[in-house]
């Protein structure tokens, strides 16, 4: 069932007039496949799990006199964003070592953040792998000074590539561990475990927290020249395959057809990034997202003069960026299927919203002008677009 015969089903008295029927509405549509691993058929439960929350606030659409016309836009995606970061084979580079600061435990990686929360992401991952408390997890990145090999973070690459590698490093560093704690509890490594931040003799109560085999490690002699000064590790990670990310965008807008005002009511969401991390912060991120792709659908234009070809949006005065009043209320859902091209399970976040909002807020302003006989529309949508396109399709 597609997401038209739902909405229809569901909502008396509602009519879909639609453009793109099939295409961009999934009409009963239903397809199979394997992409990379994640099967393409999974983009379409989402669309229809997305369509049934649309469902709810749709049944009340009648009742708002203000609608001038319907309003609903979907739009499936599935992607290969990340294709950028991972169609070249790149390595990248994870170090972590212990210092005997305490019993701290710091992090360098060259990846780099720029509002996407690495450094509380990362250190939730390195506090569950290695047992450090994470207010004793500190985050250095982008610091050729400390590793010398990086891409930084474009693509949606950051989690795939440089958690992975961040998880190969913390595995060097329980590998290594291991043999430390073996030499300093006179056992053999073989018997040694690595469980909630500790090293455990196996089949005895015998045991050493990682924090304190981190310290001993920098003991100046005594040490077996094989292992080295210091606990740490290194890990690099190489995607040679793109990860799939899909999920299905719907939005409610509403029209004025005297001023050609264009108001985005409310906006659901459904995406499968693999495993989830930090669901605050990818939600965070989708709605950061969601603000680049509407601003795009409906405010952002760069202006020439035709004239002289002198730009005239040079500045925010005169560029028309989205602000928190132009933002709808956004309903956010995971529906996480683990990707199986890196250790995480991870896919990436950083352009779906990005992708799919702008479609999806066209489609809903063309289904609301479809009865006035608009069909096609340019971006962005400001009220004069909107309001010419109306005039235009009334000449006709």
């Amino acid at each position: 069932m597609g997401v038209r015969h739902l909405l229809a089903d569901n909502v008396p008295g509602l009519v879909l007039s639609g453009v793109n029927r099939g295409q961009n509405v999934a009409e009963d549509v239903s397809y199979s496949g394997t992409i990379a691993g994640v099967e393409a058929q999974g983009a379409l439960d989402h669309l229809h799990y997305a369509s049934a929350a649309a469902v709810g606030f749709a049944r009340g659409l009648n009742d708002t006199p203000k609608i001038a016309a319907l309003l609903l836009g979907a739009s499936a995606l599935v992607p290969s964003y990340g294709i950028i970061a991972v169609a070249v084979v790149m390595a990248l580079g994870g170090l972590i070592s212990a210092r005997r600061v305490a019993e701290t435990m710091s992090h360098r990686i060259t990846t780099m953040n720029h509002g996407q929360g690495h450094e509380t992401s990362y250190a939730q991952m390195v506090s569950g792998w290695l047992g450090i408390p994470i207010e004793d997890i500190h985050l250095a990145q982008a610091d050729t000074d400390q590793i010398t090999i990086g891409r930084g973070t474009y693509a949606s690459r950051s989690m795939m590539v440089g958690g992975s590698a961040l998880r190969a490093a913390a595995d060097d560093v329980i590998d290594k561990g291991k043999k430390f704690a073996a030499h300093f509890m006179e056992a053999d490594a073989a018997d040694v475990d690595f469980a909630d931040g500790k090293f455990v003799i196996a089949g005895t109560d015998k045991e050493m927290p990682i924090g304190q085999v981190a310290q001993m490690s920098y003991i100046p002699v005594g040490l077996p020249a094989e292992l080295g000064i210091g606990l740490q590790g290194a890990g690099a990670f190489a995607a040679h395959v793109p990860s799939f990310p899909n999920g299905c965008h719907i939005c409610e807008v509403e029209v004025d057809p005297e001023t050609g005002a264009v108001t985005i009511d409310r906006y659901s969401v459904v995406d499968d990034i693999g495993t989830v991390i930090n669901p605050l912060l990818a939600a965070g991120q989708l709605h950061g997202g969601l603000a680049q792709g509407i601003g795009q659908a409906a405010l952002e234009r760069v202006a020439y003069d035709p004239e002289s070809g002198q730009l005239l949006s040079g500045s925010f005065m005169d560029f028309a960026l989205p602000r928190a009043d132009d933002m709808p209320d956004v309903t956010v859902a995971f529906n996480p299927v683990e990707g199986d091209d890196n250790p995480l399970g991870v896919k990436g976040i950083g352009e779906g919203p990005t992708t799919a909002s702008p479609p999806t807020v066209v489609n809903a302003v063309l289904d609301a002008l479809a009865p006035r006989g608009v069909s096609h529309i340019d971006m962005p949508l400001t009220p004069e677009t909107v309001w010419r396109a109306l005039a235009d399709a009334a000449q006709r």
